[in-house]
């Protein structure tokens, strides 16, 4: 079900509600009243993302940090929102739009990245043990494979239209990359493409596109399938 503006209402499942500047606030599940909100900053940037049992209690906390050009700098990840468990935090150094390298909370570097030189091709990464891991792609960017150097697989992905993860041979093998070659965000089921976040199970971004339609890196366009 729609509504105003052509935002979605609900899909059976979840029901939504908007602020007035179309960014998602809340996401409920229908069967059992577990609730999802989303916190914006000034400039529509998704800075939280707080999932809460139906009586209140903190299941989840996420949080984002943002630099002056708009990338994404940094993580924290709450997994089990009031329990005793720290949040777990990532800092993100880019070379130009890309992600070149990934520190952990206390400084370490945990992962290293290489490019292409077309939009949101990723090679390879090289996590903190040495070993690297290859990206397979196809045509629209989507990471199919991921391989070590030897050639072997550690694990295949397929998708469905939107860039949900239908199935995996090994999803223990962590890769931050996925769908159109973008950030897939474990912590929140969301793709990050920059200038807002795309729901994969509902087919829709989270926001409005604050770049515009005007913009000639629109990444809309590799969302047509």
């Amino acid at each position: 079900m729609t509504g105003e503006h052509n935002r979605l209402l609900s899909d059976g499942t979840y029901n939504y509600s908007y602020d007035n500047e179309g960014n998602r606030t809340r996401r409920i599940k229908i069967a059992t009243g577990e609730i999802t909100e989303y916190g914006w900053d000034t400039r529509n940037r998704m800075t939280s993302v707080v999932t809460k049992a139906s009586g209140g209690s903190v299941i989840k906390a996420v949080e984002y940090t943002y630099d002056v050009y708009d990338r994404r700098i940094a993580k924290s990840v709450d997994g089990d929102g009031s329990g005793p468990v720290s949040a777990k935090a990532e800092r993100f150094v880019y070379d130009g739009e890309h992600i070149a390298l990934v520190f952990d909370g206390a400084g370490n570097q945990t992962s290293r990245y290489l490019h292409g030189p077309q939009i949101d091709q990723v090679l390879a990464e090289e996590p903190a043990d040495g070993e690297v891991r290859w990206a397979l792609s196809d045509h629209q960017g989507n990471v199919r494979d991921v391989v070590d150097s030897d050639g072997n697989v550690l694990n295949h992905l397929t998708y469905d239209s939107y860039g949900q993860v239908t199935s995996e041979t090994h999803p223990e093998v962590d890769f931050r990359f996925g769908y159109t070659g973008r950030e897939r965000d474990e912590e929140t089921g969301l793709y990050y493409y920059r200038a807002r976040y795309f729901d994969p199970a509902v087919g829709t971004f989270v926001s409005e596109d604050r770049w515009g339609l005007g913009r000639a890196e629109c990444e809309c366009v590799s969302l047509c399938v």
